[in-house]
């Protein structure tokens, strides 16, 4: 399974170690990646959620500063996320 995190300065994020571990106690095949978009223009937030999908992703973790953002890219938004107006975790449910 491929999952991964979004955000700006994460390469030094706990979050592919702590994933990782929990998968291995789980039995559960992972790749982990990081998407650090810190150098990126703005626009490509949106380019990479639709190349993670084709790529087979089955979803991501949202930090710093795409978490409000992402909303406006989802298909389904359940009414604590709506109530909240951000998101941690945006799951894949099919591909594009």
């Amino acid at each position: 399974m491929k999952i991964g995190l979004i955000g700006n300065n994460i390469s030094s994020s706990n979050a592919p170690d702590i994933h990782i571990c929990l998968a291995k106690i789980f039995q559960i095949p992972l790749e982990y990646l990081l998407f650090d978009l810190k150098n990126k223009e703005e626009n490509y937030f949106v380019v990479l959620l639709k190349e993670l999908r084709v790529a087979g992703f089955k979803g991501v973790n949202i930090t710093f500063p795409f978490k409000e953002k992402v909303i406006k890219h989802v298909d389904n938004i359940s009414i604590n996320l709506r109530n909240v107006g951000s998101a941690n975790t945006l799951i894949f449910k099919k591909k594009l």
